[in-house]
């Protein structure tokens, strides 16, 4: 298992009815924070005046003053270093949904119809981009540093605000970024289903790939989910994770375990309806380059191709939940089956090891006797 530490905020600070900054680095100019009236949804509480003077105070302070942020930026420096050699951290997300870096509510608003058409480019949270990659890479080279749009882009979804051709990576060789928008349909976020007429899976694919790619940066949504109850909840999470496959994206569940849009219920151990909707078999590990992999949910099989590296080492990894197979598997590599397959039914991971002739591969995963790779 591999760990993203995540610098996590919502609503800027505990101070201001949200979670993240502590109380000191909180500054609503003298401003009382008011709650929002019960039933409501709790983003809401984003537009309190405290709540905004929070915000402004951190991203764009009255008096210039950037101590707000150099104490953040020094903070994720610290935290860094303390995991930058522990081999289960894969990297660092420098900031949960930023928001409002931009300006306040008022100045969101009135940007809304440049950045519906990709008009708006966002050079505060640009510039805090670069200072942030700057900390990470102060207490390490290696670790992949992601880092997200402003967080109302992801939601509508809208073109992207960073400006793409100033972020930059000062490590030698190839950067290592990771960009990390969350994929939130809005209503399926709200709860009240999936609409059939939603263009919005399709638009962040669109958007989110070509950006990824002039940023020079992996793709990943480090947040999506819903209520498992909701209506065409099969639909949406279908969609998703084949945009997922066909773009060779990763992802992160929201989930707060046990229950509510937990994989699994509230006993903590019986698979919830979005657990039975996530299975699938997916790559884990892959011992060279992935060049397209598709799971076929109808038919139950799935499909690896992916080209060697002279470099690459260990044995390329796939994970098969031992519950959509109850009567075993049928295993196809590069034209040939595998008489007996090295699956951990336990731990629900299938092991390949082809011969190494530095070309290409693949690798067909199917019920037993099904013939559907052959």
């Amino acid at each position: 298992m591999h760990v993203v530490l995540d610098l996590h905020q919502d609503l800027y600070g505990w101070a201001v009815n949200g979670d993240g900054a502590p109380d000191w680095a909180v500054d609503t100019g003298g401003l009382e924070v008011q709650g929002i009236e019960e039933g409501q949804p709790w983003y809401l509480q984003g537009a309190d005046p405290a709540v905004q003077a929070a915000y402004q105070s951190f991203w764009n302070p009255a008096d210039g003053d950037t101590r707000l942020q150099d104490h953040y930026l020094g903070a994720l420096a610290h935290l860094t270093a303390r995991f930058a050699d522990h081999p289960a951290v894969l990297g660092v997300d420098i900031m949960n949904e930023p928001s409002f870096a931009n300006g306040d509510l008022a100045a969101t608003f009135a940007i809304q119809p440049q950045a519906a058409v990709g008009e708006f480019h966002n050079d505060n949270l640009t510039a805090f981009t670069n200072r942030a990659i700057d900390a990470v890479r102060s207490a390490s080279d290696d670790l992949y540093v992601f880092f997200e749009p402003t967080s109302l882009i992801n939601y509508f979804p809208y073109p992207g605000d960073l400006i793409e051709a100033d972020i930059r990576d000062p490590r030698d060789g190839a950067p290592r970024l990771v960009y990390a928008g969350h994929l939130y349909e809005p209503s399926v976020h709200d709860g009240y289903g999936y609409p059939e007429e939603s263009t919005y899976v399709a638009d962040w694919e669109g958007y989110r790939t070509a950006e990824a790619e002039e940023l020079q940066a992996a793709l990943w949504f480090g947040e999506w989910g819903g209520a498992p109850d909701q209506d065409r909840m099969d639909e949406f999470v279908a969609e998703v994770l084949d945009l997922s496959d066909r773009t060779m994206t990763g992802w992160s569940w929201w989930s707060w375990d046990p229950g509510g849009w937990s994989p699994v219920e509230g006993d903590g151990t019986t698979i919830s309806a979005n657990g039975e909707r996530l299975l699938r078999v997916q790559p884990r590990a892959v011992a060279g380059t992935p060049t397209g992999f598709e799971w076929d949910a109808d038919a139950t099989v799935f499909h690896l191709r992916w080209d060697e590296r002279a470099e690459a080492v260990g044995d390329t990894e796939l994970s098969v939940p031992a519950s959509l197979f109850a009567d075993g598997i049928e295993v196809v590599l590069d034209g040939d089956a595998v008489a007996d397959p090295v699956w951990d039914r336990d731990a629900g991971v299938l092991r390949v090891s082809p011969a190494r002739s530095l070309g290409a591969h693949d690798v067909c995963v199917a019920p037993a006797g099904s013939g559907a790779c052959t």
